[in-house]
């Protein structure tokens, strides 16, 4: 790979450490080392210039973690362009250089304001019901107790990195009085926040609320800002803010109660088994309650500055010199140091968000245009292949059958055929008798203490369904079905690319499924190589990863 850098990929995340001195990061991606500069052009803008070309997405990317609101891109030449990194504080931001393949240039923003305004503050989380009140239930089978459990303790976890003094209002099992939950929120209570589900009997009501504390100052502000951020950031709708005449018993203090989602909604339930949900969602509010304590409190945090180590990488050699850490690019490395090491490099591609309107293969050869070459690997996740062909399918579109409602009751509640509507669209793929007997070989493999043997039976493509909330935005509120003819979709890239092509189902616990592959593809180092989950399904949007066989001099 020669030439001018591309630049593939870019994203942000919180970035914990043990010192205490949390980041949020921006990491911008390339098939090489670049020039770049980071300029402070306000106290709530940074860019970093670059020179390069882009393979990538250039659409923005939202981020609205407390310190960064968006990164927005603009292309200001065929090779150059700068990454707008507006933030919703002023912090102080440096660099570092990561050499490689993928390249990578991390500009970290310190999170001190954030910290500032929680060091030292009470804040108590009230997970409603518990113990034998369970709440309302979902469709499928999540409980409200369990689920405002779990969100209760992932806040509790962000807060504590915060620096917040964090009461919760019950243990697990237990179920405490209203009285008894309010009286741990102190005159010094910053925030009561109680956290519940909705609950209809109108399957179609989705989305979240938030209750406000009518005799708190700016309430009804407050509850705004949540919602919005909260919508913004997990792109579940929103159902609006009211006052909560119980939140009243405490007084001025600013109490809300969030209603995450509506359980009783096939698709909000589905949205509750993704465990990133609840991070975002605490993220989301904390950021909202800060920034509603800077406009009414006149909390400003700290100022602006930009560390003076903040330069352009002119050369790779320069860069080199410049950071000891960073060692010879992997492209062209001795065998002594890559003892034990993968031969595989991956480089994540930031793509569009993909539709039935794209063909996969243009798509393919577009983002990978003078990034890959013969021996190069270009590895696509299923579903984004099923979604170009027209296969993700809204649940208020299928019609289940009385078969589908009784068999949907046996397959484990976690899976993605425990919805009456993802089970009619398995008997529709695979049709009835296959169902049925796969059905049977599962019972027998109860009774064997095996699992598997439905697919076996019933057909592997039904394995590639995911329901509700199992692909990224706006394909969450999808059932997506496998993709067809996968074999004919790699010799297709192929032919336009001239790299190998792989399909591939991939999870976060190192289960990679490989549906089709060109033949020239060394399949073992392609499944080692996917095996950590390359591909974004969240914010990420890389859908398409390449993998480079790397020389060994």
């Amino acid at each position: 790979m020669q030439g001018m850098p591309r630049f593939t990929n870019i994203f942000s995340r919180v970035q914990f450490k043990e010192d205490g001195e949390d980041e949020s990061l921006v990491v911008l991606e390339a098939t090489g080392p670049f020039p770049f500069e980071l300029v402070a052009e306000g106290p709530c803008l940074y860019s970093l210039k670059v020179r390069g070309k882009l393979n990538m997405f250039s659409g923005p990317l939202e981020v609205r973690d407390g310190i960064i609101k968006q990164v927005s891109i603009k292309e200001e030449g065929p090779e150059e362009a700068r990454f707008l990194i507006h933030l919703e504080v002023p912090t102080e931001a440096f660099t570092t250089v990561q050499k490689g393949l993928p390249a990578k240039v991390t500009v970290h923003l310190s999170r001190k304001p954030m910290k500032e305004f929680y060091q030292g503050r009470l804040l108590v989380i009230d997970p409603g019901h518990g113990g034998p009140d369970a709440g309302h239930r979902g469709p499928v089978n999540l409980w409200e107790r369990d689920m405002v459990w779990i969100a209760a303790r992932e806040f509790a976890e962000i807060l504590q990195h915060l620096g917040a003094m964090v009461v919760i209002t019950r243990e697990k099992e237990e179920n405490p009085s209203w009285k008894e939950r309010i009286k741990k929120a102190g005159t010094e209570t910053s925030l009561f926040l109680s956290l519940h589900t909705h609950g209809s009997t109108d399957e179609k009501v989705r989305g979240a609320a938030v209750k406000y504390n009518p005799r708190a100052k700016g309430g009804e502000n407050l509850a705004r800002m949540v919602l919005e951020a909260i919508t913004s950031k997990t792109k579940v709708p929103g159902r609006g803010v009211e006052p909560e005449s119980e939140l009243a018993e405490l007084g001025e203090t600013q109490a809300l109660l969030v209603e995450m989602v509506t359980i009783t909604n096939w698709v909000d339930e589905g949205v509750l088994r993704n465990p990133y949900f609840y991070r975002k969602l605490a993220q989301a509010t904390l950021s909202a309650f800060y920034h509603f304590a800077i406009l009414n409190e006149g909390y400003a945090g700290s100022e602006v500055f930009l560390k003076p180590s903040v330069e352009a990488a002119k050369t790779e050699e320069e860069a080199q010199k410049k950071d000891a850490k960073v060692g010879p690019p992997l492209h062209s490395i001795p065998k002594a140091a890559v003892k034990g090491a993968r031969y595989i490099a991956k480089i994540p591609i930031r793509t569009h968000i993909i539709t039935e309107k794209d063909n996969i293969v243009e798509v393919a050869r577009r983002y990978t245009e003078g990034i890959v070459g013969p021996g190069d690997v270009i590895a696509l996740a299923e579903s984004v292949v099923a979604i170009s062909q027209g296969r993700a399918i809204l649940p208020e579109n299928v019609k289940p059958g009385w078969l589908a409602r009784f068999l949907c009751r046996f397959p484990e509640k976690s899976g993605s055929l425990a919805t009456p509507a993802a089970m009619q669209l398995a008997i529709q793929e695979a049709g009835w008798l296959r169902i049925l007997a796969g059905c049977l070989a599962a019972a027998i493999g109860r009774l064997l203490h095996r699992k598997g043997y439905f697919y076996i039976v019933a057909g592997r493509e039904l394995a590639l369904i995911d329901d509700v909330a199992g692909t990224m935005y706006p394909y969450d509120r999808h059932i997506v079905l496998g993709p067809r003819e996968p074999q004919k979709v790699v010799e297709e890239i192929k032919k336009a690319t001239r790299a190998e092509a792989v399909i591939a189902d991939v999870n976060d616990l190192g289960c990679v499924d490989i549906l089709a592959v060109t033949k020239g593809t060394a399949l073992r180092a392609v499944q080692e190589a996917l095996r950590d989950n390359p591909f974004g399904n969240e914010d990420e949007q890389t859908p398409i990863v390449v993998l480079k066989r790397l020389r060994v001099t």
